[in-house]
């Protein structure tokens, strides 16, 4: 054998050997995508509260996602040539030839029976195990009938499988059993099997198996985000109840929350006055998570695990706030060294913060700080120069004045510093203060569409910009974070060895916690099995629950 016949043969039965052998969407994949595994998944549940449109889709992004499409493609590479061996056994001059770099008799025989590992009935099976999930039992004594996978292989080994009878029968039964929105899709899967036939194409018979398996994929999404849209009003009103039965079992099983309830036990005895009753440990305990939110704290209590990313994203924002508010006083402070007194239009300050929006979007994704940005000095100048009615280009000297008033601003020692982020501190807690005398009488349910009233119930939609944004956002975290856990840990009798056991506050003594009062609706029995939390993206089919954030 040729040199190069060798190492093309050593470079064969590699992708064959390293190759997985299930294709990249399975039934056991599939199954995080099941109605148990949706109604167990507790960070789900919790984020419904808060996403408007939450929907499951593919994750194909990061390195996580890039690994996926690698192997993805290692298996179908190694299915072609399997698929183009194993018809070359009987047939000297086999009915299709892959189109690969070099041909299938030339590669594979010294491989074809030694590290061939058998992924065509594999793919057969997992194709018919995915379709009677997919379908109605009514159409599954057809399915093993056409699906015989050693029916299958034995028409295959002998050259005479009809595939283009199979694919058409798999897309009527796909077809009748999908959304009509995906018929197009079907259609196109099943004229690219054909046509590779046709064409005696290897690699184009694969790459329309490729299209079938993500329309498998596809159709179980579309079925598991009926679901969540059928089951979702359920779920957000038993979110209180649901999750302190997750929590007292993740507890039961080693979750560690001595420090959150000595954290919540700082923030009472720092109080002038202790309080005396429900209403006002709820205030205390609002004030300690707005400081967690100024104080910009690098992690949070463990109770607040289902909440991370929203916290870290208030963060952001207040810090941004405070940016915009010192952006704005760096703006009045050039225009009092061009002589402006009188007092500028409202409309000049919104076009100045739209702008600086605009660059902090940018700064965002350079990692670049929107304080120390030329774009935001000179931006600030520019737009004195436009209201003082100047025409000529920023001078250096006003450049420079914008940029060490800002440098003497951003400093987190500095009175001007304090003082703001103290006056906005102060307001954030008022905003907070009534947002939660408007919601906690409210059901879960309720709030959500008090936030959001397309949600649930069509209404007019409440105004939300800034900091009364940002204030109604942290309300809505406090007051399901507080219901959930101040019976099962905040409120537990300090004397207490064992933390948590099973809430025993009394239902007259927590009269704002939901489960003291008559739910609207109920979620059926499915049973007491939880899972541990985890996200979809973070199951083996990699698929994401995404949503637009309340």
């Amino acid at each position: 054998m040729p040199p190069h016949h060798s190492v093309a043969t050593d470079r064969c039965a590699d992708q064959l050997r390293l190759a997985s052998i299930e294709p990249p969407i399975t039934k056991a994949s599939l199954s995080e995508l099941d109605l148990r595994r949706i109604i167990n998944d507790s960070k789900l549940r919790h984020d419904l509260n808060f996403e408007v449109k939450i929907a499951f889709r593919p994750n194909y992004y990061g390195l996580k996602g890039e690994l996926k499409r690698a192997m993805a493609r290692a298996y179908w590479t190694a299915l072609a040539m399997e698929l183009a061996t194993y018809v070359g056994r009987r047939h000297q001059h086999p009915p299709f030839t892959p189109n690969f770099s070099t041909s299938h008799t030339d590669l594979c025989p010294s491989v074809s029976t030694q590290t061939t590992t058998r992924r065509l009935p594999k793919m057969f099976y997992v194709l018919r195990d995915i379709l009677k999930s997919l379908v109605p039992e009514a159409e599954w004594f057809s399915i093993e009938q056409v699906l015989d996978v050693d029916f299958i292989m034995q028409q295959l080994d002998k050259g005479v499988c009809d595939l283009n009878g199979l694919i058409g029968w798999l897309g009527t039964l796909l077809m009748g059993s999908c959304s009509p929105c995906r018929d197009p899709t079907v259609l196109k899967m099943v004229e690219t099997v054909q046509q590779a036939v046709i064409d005696q194409d290897v690699q184009g018979i694969v790459s329309g198996i490729d299209q079938l398996f993500s329309i498998l994929e596809i159709m179980k999404l579309d079925v598991a985000n009926h679901q969540i849209r059928e089951l979702k009003l359920l779920m957000i009103d038993d979110t209180v109840q649901f999750q302190q039965r997750y929590f007292l079992g993740r507890i039961q099983s080693g979750m560690q929350v001595e420090e959150a309830r000595l954290w919540y036990d700082s923030a009472v005895q720092h109080e002038p006055q202790q309080p005396e009753s429900l209403e006002a440990c709820r205030s205390v305990f609002a004030r300690a998570v707005i400081d967690l939110v100024i104080g910009n704290e690098p992690c949070f209590p463990t109770t607040f695990v289902f909440d991370n990313d929203r916290l870290r994203a208030l963060q952001a924002e207040f810090q941004n706030h405070i940016g915009q508010e010192l952006c704005g006083k760096a703006f009045d402070h050039i225009l009092g060294l061009l002589g402006y007194i009188a007092n500028p239009p409202s409309s000049i300050y919104q076009g100045l913060l739209h702008r600086i929006l605009g660059i902090e979007e940018y700064l965002c994704a350079t990692g670049e700080s929107l304080m120390k940005s030329e774009d935001t000095v000179l931006e600030i100048v520019r737009t004195a120069y436009a209201a003082c009615g100047l025409s000529s280009l920023p001078s250096d000297k006003h450049v420079a004045a914008a940029k060490s008033y800002l440098m003497h601003a951003m400093d987190v020692n500095s009175t001007m510093y304090q003082q703001l982020e103290c006056n906005l501190c102060s307001e954030l807690e008022d905003i907070v203060d009534d947002e939660l005398e408007t919601i906690s009488t409210l059901t879960p349910l309720q709030i959500l569409n008090h936030y959001h009233p397309t949600a649930a119930f069509p209404r007019a939609s409440p105004q939300r910009s800034g900091l009364h944004d940002m204030g109604q956002r942290l309300a809505h975290i406090i007051v399901l974070h507080w219901w959930t856990w101040s019976p099962i840990l905040y409120l537990q009798p300090t004397e207490s060895k064992q933390l948590v056991s099973e809430p025993c506050i009394a239902s007259d003594q927590c009269s704002d916690h939901p489960s003291s009062r008559p739910q609207s609706v109920s979620m059926p029995d499915l049973g007491t099995m939880w899972e541990d939390g985890s996200r979809a993206e973070s199951t083996s089919t990699d698929t994401k629950a995404s949503g637009e954030a309340g």
